[in-house]
C-alpha cells in the first residue's frame, strides 16, 4: 500500500518492503547488519551472510559502532548559502570602507551607480573581508547639523583664472542675466571704494554681491540666504564657491 506514496529521485516507484529487505547503499547495508545482532538478536555469522559481509567486517562494524566511530545517521549539513553579490560591487563595498564610509553611505553610493544593495548586506560583506565596525563620528564629521541638516561647504573665494570649464545646475538662472548691467554700471568699483568690512574668505566685494543677488531673486531678508548657502550656481554669481551664510551676513 506504500507503493504510490514512494517514488525514487528518478521517478521509478519504490518497494518499501523490498528496499528495507535488501538494502543497496554501504551505509543503509551497515545499519541493517548491526540492528538485526542489537535488535533482533541475530548472530554475526547470519547477518554476514545476509548482508554479504565477512564475519570478520561484521565484527569491526560492531566495534567501531560501540565505540561512536560509524556514523550511522550522518548529519545532512546545509552550507551556507553561495553569495550572490557580484564580485565587482564587492571590491566597490571594500573601496568605499577604505575611504572610512559606514554602511549605510556606502549603500547610497552604490545606489548613485544604480546598485541596489541593502545596508545589512554591506555590513556582511565588511565583516567577512575582516572590517570592523567604524567608531562613531560626531555630527560635524557627518557632515550634520543635530536637527539632522547638511552643513554647507565653507564659503571660499573662486580665482576666475584658475577655474576649468564646468556645467552645474541652478535653481534661479535669471539672475546671471544683470551681471553685464552691474559691470556697465560701475556698482563693483563703488563697493571697493566704500572699503566695506571682509574676511580671510569672503571679500566686501563678494559679501556686497550676495546681498545683491538676494535681492534680484525677490529676497527681503539676509537670514533667506541660508535658503541658498549649498548652490554652488549661486555662489559663482558673488565669486564664491557657495554663498555665505546667514550669521556672517548678519554681521556685514
Amino acid at each position: 500500500m506504500f507503493k504510490r506514496h514512494n517514488k525514487t529521485l528518478m521517478g521509478a516507484e519504490v518497494d518499501l518492503s523490498d528496499y528495507f529487505k535488501r538494502p543497496v547503499s554501504p551505509r543503509q547495508k551497515q545499519y541493517e547488519a548491526i540492528r538485526a545482532i542489537a535488535i533482533d538478536g541475530e548472530s554475526m555469522e547470519d547477518a554476514a551472510k545476509r548482508y554479504g559481509y565477512k564475519a570478520s567486517t561484521i565484527y569491526s562494524m560492531l566495534r567501531d559502532a560501540k565505540a561512536g566511530k560509524i556514523e550511522l545517521f550522518p548529519t545532512v549539513k546545509k552550507g551556507p548559502k553561495k553569495k550572490r553579490t557580484n564580485p565587482d560591487v564587492q571590491d566597490k563595498i571594500i573601496e568605499y570602507r577604505k575611504m572610512r564610509l559606514s554602511a549605510p553611505d556606502i549603500q547610497d553610493r552604490l545606489a548613485e551607480d544604480t546598485i541596489s544593495i541593502s545596508s545589512r548586506t554591506v555590513e556582511r560583506i565588511l565583516k567577512d573581508a575582516g572590517f570592523g565596525k567604524l567608531k562613531r563620528r560626531t555630527n560635524k564629521e557627518r557632515g550634520i547639523t543635530t536637527k539632522n541638516k547638511i552643513i554647507p561647504d565653507r564659503s571660499e573665494h573662486l580665482d576666475f583664472s584658475e577655474l576649468e570649464p564646468f556645467n552645474i545646475d541652478c535653481p534661479v538662472a535669471g539672475c546671471f542675466f544683470f551681471i553685464p548691467y552691474i559691470l556697465e554700471s560701475g556698482i563693483v568699483e563703488v563697493v571697493k571704494e566704500c572699503e566695506m568690512p571682509d574676511s580671510s574668505d569672503i571679500g566686501s566685494t563678494q559679501a556686497c554681491l550676495s546681498m545683491l543677488l538676494l535681492k534680484l531673486m525677490g529676497r527681503k531678508r539676509l537670514s533667506h540666504i541660508g535658503t541658498y548657502d549649498r548652490e554652488p550656481g549661486l555662489g559663482i554669481f558673488a565669486g564664491l564657491n557657495v554663498l555665505p551664510k546667514p550669521t556672517y551676513m548678519n554681521r556685514v
